[in-house]
């Protein structure tokens, strides 16, 4: 066994990400830990079984922020929140995502399940997503949910990547310049084989939005929607409209 200093598995729970500094930022943390080729997740805790769940969101969205303050709280979770940027900071490397999720009120004990039928492969875990298509391998059926090997994942609002997939995503992402959304240069690598995803489905992590909580990126549209099975949000009060 080799003691490495890099392993770090994290979800991410995207608002407006800087891929680069983001992906870099993650391989600094300094972490002793037995390396072997099994990255699977640790026992549950405050951060799923990740080493750190991130949550990052745009400063302005006060509204964001604190509904997602209320779903850390009831379900027991410890986010690391950062500041996000937008449009206007002039950061190339920039990309946009939203902040807008909401999580299954038994997100820990569907995980747990899960975990244990996670190959020790995989590079990208969608925990979210706005759908596949239906030609993935389905590894496992758990209960009402399925672990897949995934080939089109469609958006990033809840993944994980383990410490493999974060140093490949380092070497194979368009940092320096980028020309369709991250979501899109996943769906590249994972087409042309350079990283290995999975995903559980249907999604345990969804956007979710109202009329008065629409895009930041795209006023005026609405997302699609997609069903928990028991929504933390509706638990605690909130309400969707469309």
């Amino acid at each position: 066994m080799i003691v490495s200093k890099l392993k770090l598995i994290y979800i991410a729970i995207t608002g407006i990400i800087l891929v680069g500094i983001f992906l870099y930022q993650l391989l600094s943390y300094d972490i002793d830990i037995v390396s072997s080729k099994s990255e699977k997740p640790k026992c549950l805790n405050c951060t799923l079984g990740f080493d750190h769940i991130f949550l990052i969101n745009l400063e302005y969205r006060i509204d964001r922020r604190r509904r997602t303050e209320a779903l850390e709280k009831h379900l027991g979770l410890q986010f690391d929140y950062h500041k996000a940027v937008n449009k206007y900071d002039n950061i190339a490397i920039s990309r946009v995502k939203e902040d807008d999720i909401d999580m299954e009120l038994n997100i820990i004990n569907i995980l747990t399940d899960i975990y244990s039928h996670l190959p020790n492969d995989w590079d990208v875990f969608y925990v979210g997503h706005c759908g596949e298509s239906w030609i993935e391998m389905t590894v496992a059926n758990i209960n009402d949910f399925e672990l897949r090997k995934t080939s089109n994942p469609l958006c990033t609002h809840g993944y994980a990547v383990s410490a493999s997939g974060a140093r490949k995503l380092v070497k194979k992402l368009k940092i320096d310049n980028p020309t369709v959304g991250i979501d899109f240069e996943l769906l590249e690598l994972i087409h042309s084989g350079n990283i290995i995803s999975y995903s559980i489905n249907p999604p345990i992590i969804i956007q979710f939005k109202t009329f008065n909580d629409l895009s930041d990126i795209s006023p005026g549209q609405f997302a699609m929607r997609l069903p928990l099975f028991n929504s933390t949000l509706l638990h605690l009060g909130y309400e969707r409209d469309y």
